[in-house]
């Protein structure tokens, strides 16, 4: 099976001064961490849209990143959705399909198959997002199950849509258009998060992985006991 490549798209900006260094110090322990644990049966490759950081952050991402073909952008503070969409615009390029969205101070702690998550995105036109990191607190939705996959279809209100580590459908961009440029970073997340909310189209769902595996066998859950 032939799979689609992910475009890992980090967003950056490094300020000057104290702040900036420490966000640099946090970016490098978050990209070794993507290059240590992320897990997939594709290729994969890094784009870093930096939104005009004084301090190189970009550099030290790239320097823990050995794991496929690395882009850039850059744009002169225009805010995260600009970073977001000059990222989206270069990974959602024909063939493309998807993009996982990675924050530069999340580091992952244990692996990552992105594998079934990729694969449930492409199967299913109904969903548009597969958020992989924490939900907001009181996010509600309903529970599924899908070849072994099981996951939440979150329901359209609040935070479902997130700007936390999450995969992208190219048919989410499609459907809900470009991020908001020019704001905040909170400002662009509740903007994206409303729009989806507000609109009929694919949807948000946030993945289930656990450490558990069925072993295939004789199924005895329909024997009624003798006694």
């Amino acid at each position: 099976m032939t799979r689609p490549g992910i475009v890992i798209l980090a967003t950056t900006y490094a300020p000057a001064g104290e702040r900036g260094e420490a966000r640099i110090e946090a970016a490098r322990t978050a990209a070794a961490s993507w290059a240590r644990y992320l897990q997939y049966d594709g290729p994969l490759a890094l784009h870093i849209a930096d939104d005009g950081s004084a301090l190189d952050e970009s550099d030290a991402i790239m320097c823990e990143w050995d794991r496929g073909p690395i882009g850039t952008s850059r744009q002169e503070r225009r805010g995260v959705g600009a970073s977001l969409n000059a990222g989206c615009d270069v990974a959602f390029a024909p063939p493309a399909e998807l993009v996982l969205y990675v924050v530069d101070d999340w580091q992952l702690l244990w692996d990552l198959d992105l594998t079934p998550w990729a694969d449930l995105l492409v199967e299913r036109p109904d969903l548009a997002v597969m958020r992989l990191g924490p939900p907001h607190p009181w996010t509600r939705g309903a529970i599924e199950h899908d070849a072994g996959r099981w996951f939440v279809r979150l329901e359209r209100e609040s935070f479902a849509f997130a700007t936390r580590p999450a995969l992208y459908h190219a048919r989410m961009f499609e459907t809900y258009g470009r991020f908001r440029e020019g704001v905040s970073a909170f400002d662009v997340e509740r903007d994206y998060a409303d729009r989806i909310n507000a609109q009929a189209g694919p949807d948000v769902a946030i993945a289930m992985p656990h450490p558990w595996d069925h072993i295939e066998g004789v199924e005895l859950a329909d024997i009624v006991p003798d006694g």
